[in-house]
């Protein structure tokens, strides 16, 4: 199979015109029917003057593709091959006209065949009067009509007795093709059928009626001969019509899978997209629960490749491949249930979205989940027939969907893999045909890391990036973190320009916050950089300022403190943790120093920030700064006491929010500095303190953390009264 995939086309229906120089027809495996067939079409005219054969395949079987190398098998062996498509004429009458004038044209050419013509032009009038056909056209005959009337006109019996007497003598057998059967009304087919099993039965003259069985059943039903709900009747009396079926075999599985295969990886390649090994295993896994079985003719195959040619290149390497061929197939097979999905996307994603959200018994909530699915697939137009397979296609696109199909809980879904369907940041993609205006395109992600890798000026692309992570933080983040490449120089690269970005971010108060994200990825490219690059990021974070100084000091405590995980990548991040905490410590004592030359509440609080993490990690290079501020007179002991007063601001609120006063821990501030020594020095002020209670949830201003402190220090004279500074 060496033929390049690439140059298929499948937006075209039309019948393969050369079938044996297609590709893809040695996949449909039809070239042993067709010799098969010819063979005994050739064999029956040599048993009977004349006979009537059936092609019968479902829609889009390639009834038509194979009625071209048919008809070419025969032309070689001297058979005139003629076709009559009945659903071209608007009724009876002209459909009878049509019939005997395509059987006149199926007379050879010459001299000697121009009586046989005009006969059969003749047999024509006689089973057509001219008068009905003008009634049927519309026209007006006047006087002409009065041949109609000749006593010397020979009768249809004369008329047929005549051509059929000549037609013997013909050296060349005629098959007439009738495709497209199943497309007439019953009263036409029934027409048909009289045309071609009584009136036109003529020596040498065959014929060949190509239909799907199922559906002229269903009109046959339709008519007095028949009745309805009588399908053996039906086929009875299509057995009366048909002297020899042909049934088009059905495509072998396994070289439908193979040209699925190969299909796809020509349109992919085409696309642009990308295919890995482990998404061929997923289709082909997909294919096996019963997506093939909806793959059984040529067309149906062409229909679902036309969809995946047509929108696949708008979104390559924005989607997953493998979901977009999914929802292909449920656009191309089940466009009613397609036209449901967005509706219920929050049902397909996370299997919440409806009343079943507040039900707090689990084993009802459960079946609500499966009620609501089956409504889905009732709303959809999906048969009981087809609902499994089906459902399979939409939990290979939801995992929420096959918890619910199999009776489970919702809770703890896993992890959506980058570009899936399931993913809610994702999902408008796949119905779009594309990436919306607001949202950033993964491609724009890939230019911009390349740039930042190779140093390249600020781009477009760049831009946008920066724009997106300040409106979409957390999304941005994920976003470069599925487009990296984990190798040194780029995450060095990209922890640079994380670090520029920082206090670009809105800086809010409260957990997940948008410059928590960054320190957290920050962390993320650390454990991927080597330790000789390290000394880089802890200049950039340190020149850019306390803010950035912060979030150094927050990514290596994520990372030293990382406990969640596997062993080895908890192992990873405790190692590079290590690293860069020694690398950043060698350069924090000279670096808060410069930055803690004004009294402690004209500090930027960012500096307090990071005083208060170094002193987690070292808490005796933080006393010994207390100690040397309090000893040059830059800070006051009672600011340094009140400093530590806890305070909080709620939760999301921005950088002007006001922060109140939460309490007081001893054993955090005697960590830094000496309560007995504050006690000394502060007893006058202590003694002559209120109460604690009105400073309790007030604005946490300077003066109030002072007066807070000394209160409590008052109504607790028995804590660490002779604390001394571990």
């Amino acid at each position: 199979m060496d033929e390049d995939a690439t140059t298929w086309t499948w937006m075209s229906d039309d019948p393969l015109d050369s079938p044996g120089d297609d590709p893809r027809s040695r996949y449909f495996d039809r070239t042993a029917f067709i010799s098969t067939t010819a063979a005994a079409i050739q064999a029956a005219s040599l048993q009977s003057r004349s006979s009537v054969f059936g092609l019968i395949g479902a829609w889009g079987s390639g009834k038509t593709t194979i009625i071209s190398s048919l008809a070419a098998q025969l032309e070689s062996s001297q058979w005139r091959v003629h076709h009559f498509n009945p659903w071209m004429y608007s009724d009876a009458e002209s459909l009878k006209w049509g019939f005997f004038s395509e059987l006149r044209e199926a007379v050879p050419p010459g001299d000697k065949w121009n009586d046989t013509r005009n006969n059969m032009v003749g047999f024509r009038d006689s089973i057509v009067p001219l008068a009905k056909l003008a009634s049927a056209f519309g026209l007006n005959l006047g006087g002409a009509a009065e041949h109609l009337f000749d006593p010397d006109r020979l009768s249809a019996t004369k008329m047929r007795e005549r051509v059929s007497t000549q037609l013997e003598e013909l050296v060349e057998p005629v098959l007439v093709v009738l495709d497209d059967l199943d497309r007439l009304t019953s009263t036409e087919l029934l027409e048909v059928f009289k045309l071609v099993r009584f009136i036109g039965r003529l020596p040498n003259v065959f014929y060949l009626l190509c239909y799907d069985e199922e559906t002229l059943v269903d009109l046959l039903e339709s008519t007095d001969l028949v009745g309805q709900h009588n399908d053996r009747r039906a086929l009875d009396y299509l057995e009366k019509i048909v002297q020899l079926r042909f049934d088009i075999p059905p495509l072998r599985p396994d070289l439908v899978e193979t040209l699925f295969e190969r299909a796809l990886r020509g349109v992919v390649a085409k696309s642009g997209a990308s295919l890995s090994a482990d998404d061929e295993i997923r289709l082909r896994e997909l294919l096996r629960s019963g997506l093939i079985e909806r793959l059984t003719t040529p067309r149906s195959i062409r229909h679902l490749f036309a969809q995946i040619e047509a929108f696949l290149p708008s979104v390559a390497n924005e989607v997953n491949t493998v979901d977009f061929v999914l929802l292909s197939w449920i656009r191309t097979f089940e466009p009613g249930l397609y036209g449901q999905l967005q509706g219920h996307r929050h049902f397909l994603i996370h299997g919440n979205g409806g009343k079943f959200d507040f039900e707090f018994d689990k084993a009802k909530a459960v079946l609500k989940r499966s009620d609501q699915l089956e409504l889905l697939l009732g709303q959809g137009g999906v048969a009981p027939s087809r609902r499994e397979t089906v459902v399979n296609a939409l939990q290979g696109l939801f995992p929420a969907v096959g918890r619910i199909a199999n009776g489970q809980e919702v809770s703890s879904l896993p992890r959506v893999e980058a570009r899936r369907i399931a993913d809610e940041f994702y999902f408008d993609r796949y119905f779009n045909f594309g990436v919306p205006v607001d949202d950033l395109s993964d491609a724009t992600v890939r230019l911009s890391l390349a740039g930042l890798e190779h140093l390249t000026s600020p781009s477009s692309a760049l831009v946008e990036l920066q724009t997106h992570l300040i409106s979409d933080t957390r999304r941005t983040i994920q976003k470069i973190a599925q487009e990296r490449g984990h190798t040194s120089k780029e995450s060095e690269a990209i922890g640079l320009w994380a670090i520029g970005r920082y206090t670009s971010l809105p800086e809010q108060h409260g957990w997940g916050t948008p410059r928590d994200l960054l320190s957290g990825f920050l962390a993320e490219l650390i454990v991927d950089t080597e330790a000789a690059k390290f000394p880089e990021l802890v200049r950039e974070g340190l020149e850019s300022g306390p803010e950035t100084a912060y979030m150094l000091l927050d990514a290596m405590r994520l990372l030293v403190g990382r406990h969640l995980g596997s062993g080895d990548e908890i192992q990873a991040w405790n190692e590079q943790g290590k690293k860069f905490q020694t690398e950043l410590f060698l350069k924090l004592p000279s670096y808060v120093a410069e930055i803690t030359t004004k009294p402690v509440f004209e500090l930027d609080p960012h500096v307090w920030l990071v005083i208060v993490i170094w002193g987690e990690f070292d808490n005796e290079s933080v006393s010994e700064l207390v100690r040397r501020r309090l000893n040059d007179g830059t800070w006051s002991i009672l600011d340094v006491v009140a400093r530590f007063v806890g305070s909080t601001v709620p939760s999301g609120s921005g950088p002007d929010a006001i922060a109140t006063i939460s309490g007081f821990d001893p054993k955090w501030a005697g960590n830094y500095i000496s309560l007995s020594a504050v006690r000394h020095e502060l007893a006058p002020l202590i003694e002559s303190a209120g109460d604690t209670e009105p400073l309790q949830r007030a604005e946490a201003s300077p003066e109030n953390r002072r007066a807070y402190v000394l209160a409590w220090l008052n109504a607790h004279p028995d804590v660490a009264a002779d604390a001394t500074t571990e």
